[in-house]
């Protein structure tokens, strides 16, 4: 590098600024950031326990169907079986 006509070894220029990140944090700064860090956790522990119960909730409805179908069958089977108690009491009358 050269200044003002001089030339300067690569060995005595300035080193550059640390990036942000590595910077020296303020007692302010850093509670902040503990601050953040938790809300951050407690959010993702919120989107986690969504996800849980969302998954619950589509497995309830999945039971819900389940149930539904059975019952339906269940009526069915019931219908049909009155209709030969009824075919055999009438088969007892001839």
């Amino acid at each position: 590098m050269k200044v003002l006509g001089v030339v300067i070894p690569d060995a005595f220029q300035a080193a550059p600024a640390p990036p942000a990140a590595e910077r020296q944090l303020t007692p302010g700064q850093i509670a902040r950031k503990a601050e953040l860090e938790a809300e951050l956790n407690e959010i993702k522990s919120k989107i986690g326990k969504t996800k849980e119960s969302k998954g619950e909730i589509e497995e309830q409805k999945k039971l819900e169907e389940k149930h539904d179908a059975i019952k339906a069958a269940l009526k069915d089977l019931s219908s049909a079986f009155k209709a030969v108690v009824v075919r055999l009491k009438n088969l007892k009358h001839v």
